[in-house]
């Protein structure tokens, strides 16, 4: 396959698996699940919403940010001495279990499990050559690969998730208070422009070698990513280059035949070409090719005690049942419990 979109929209096919398998589990859990599950709705960007006042906020986003600072500097202080950085601690896992919670999934009709690999934060949930990651810290357990096993002890499909892509801006209002040069600006990404990222050649090199090491070292059934990617032009076309060497290396590897799946967000990209990952949306008809119906159990992507799902179970079965209707696979987000454990209320939906 060539890295360009018509000839992964020649080429792109869908494997019978996913089609089949209907049903599957996204998890988000990282270093937002371990802060205090009683905390104000941070929209699951606790990293840069903590830090207050963020540029063109305006309304009930800037009131968001103004009152999660509130929160944080009065449960765990000042941002200037408490910062993001200083979460990761807390975020030990200590009774996760991913046989277990595969097991759980299985029994209730899932048929492939796609687990968050990195998310806007920039901490990989993985062994990373980047050095905030969970082997080195917090969890000190290489989650993707415990995740992995798990997932081929019952027969699940596995699947990995990357939001990576937004990271420079998503902490651009945390910079003032971080020393360029430290560990702690690696967590911060200071090394690239949080405006002028997109077309910064370093921070889309970065990127792609991050994603590469994932694919390389987990060998993953699904790649989802889950923010923009490098463009053809301004990125030098890193983005589609990651897509078909995924691909390529998939067909290498199996003679030729497609076993993965590629998907992600972009709407204007053609549709032929992955699988287009509709993220609490629906479709009024019967799509031509297969996508991704992806919606959340706990009210809020990342765990919080407070967050309310608005959808009721019958709504959501309803739903279900309309999108693999429409040629559509479901994808259900559980927001795991920093300790590792899902909560009784995402257990029911489920």
């Amino acid at each position: 396959i060539e890295p360009t979109w018509e000839s992964m929209a020649e080429h792109y096919q869908v494997p019978d698996w996913f089609v089949d398998g209907k049903l599957g589990v996204w998890f988000h859990w990282g270093i937002p699940s371990a802060a205090d599950e009683n905390r104000p709705n941070d929209g699951s960007h606790y990293g840069r919403r903590m830090y207050g006042a963020a540029e063109g906020a305006s309304g009930a986003q800037a009131k968001m940010n103004e009152d999660l600072k509130a929160f944080h500097e009065q449960r765990y202080g000042p941002v200037e001495t408490f910062g993001y950085e200083d979460l990761v601690p807390l975020f030990k896992a200590e009774k996760w279990d991913p046989d277990v919670l595969v097991t759980f999934c299985k029994d209730n009709g899932a048929r492939f499990i796609m687990p968050v690999a990195c998310h806007h934060d920039n901490f990989d949930m993985y062994d990373s050559f980047h050095p905030w990651n969970a082997v080195k810290m917090g969890p000190k357990r290489d989650t993707l690969k415990e995740w992995k096993a798990a997932a081929a002890n019952h027969g699940l499909k596995f699947g990995v998730s990357t939001h990576l892509y937004w990271s420079p801006r998503f902490f651009a209002n945390a910079r003032k208070y971080q020393k360029p040069g430290t560990l702690e600006s690696k967590l911060f990404n200071m090394d690239y422009d949080p405006r002028g990222y997109a077309t910064q050649d370093s921070w889309n090199e970065h990127w792609y070698a991050r994603c590469w090491e994932i694919i390389e070292k987990y060998d993953p059934d699904m790649f989802n990513n889950d923010s923009p990617y490098p463009k053809i032009k301004g990125g030098k076309g890193l983005g589609i280059k990651l897509f078909t060497d995924f691909l390529n290396r998939d067909l290498e590897e199996n003679k030729g035949e497609q076993t993965v799946v590629l998907s992600f967000k972009d709407g204007n990209a053609d549709r032929e070409a992955f699988t287009y990952n509709l993220e609490r949306g629906s479709s009024g008809v019967i799509q031509p090719e297969p996508w991704m119906w992806a919606t959340d159990l706990s009210g809020g992507w990342f765990y919080r005690a407070t967050a309310v799902n608005r959808m009721s179970i019958p709504v959501m079965i309803g739903n279900s049942i309309d999108a693999i209707s429409k040629n559509g696979v479901v994808m259900l987000n559980i927001a795991l419990k920093g300790e590792g454990t899902i909560p009784e209320n995402q257990a029911a939906y489920l």
